[in-house]
């Protein structure tokens, strides 16, 4: 698992990649954050398990576009979907303090809005 910061610094390798903060460069540009898993670090798990995590890879970055969308009440449903701590959901538990974070910065934004040309980027008071 490692964090990467730019899609074209994806490499075939990253067998899944799960779609974090948005980052302005030095540059200027604006670079997307983020998590991948290399096969290596999906070895172990079994097909059904893998064909899971999967899913809830694409529920997450579904997630995340509907969060730079400013879809708030979507964000907040597929949080609940994707929190749990049990085994049965793939992460386990392990975004909880993300999601936690991104349910604050929707509470935050619910009450003083991003404006309506936001890039999606958080800037931490």
């Amino acid at each position: 698992m490692r964090l990467v910061i730019g899609t074209e610094r994806l490499t075939p390798e990253d067998n899944i990649a799960l779609k974090l903060d948005r980052l302005r460069g030095l540059d200027g540009s604006i670079q997307q954050a983020y998590l991948a898993f290399t096969e290596e670090d999906v070895k172990e798990i079994d097909i059904e398990s893998l064909w899971n995590v999967r899913k809830d890879a694409e529920l997450h970055n579904k997630m995340m576009d509907n969060f730079f969308e400013q879809k708030w009440e979507l964000v907040q449903i597929s949080i609940i979907a994707l929190g749990g701590k049990e085994k049965h959901h793939s992460f386990c538990g392990r975004l909880n303090d993300f999601y936690n974070s991104i349910l604050a910065r929707i509470k935050k934004y619910q009450n003083n809005p991003p404006p309506t040309d936001w890039d999606g980027i958080y800037y931490q008071p």
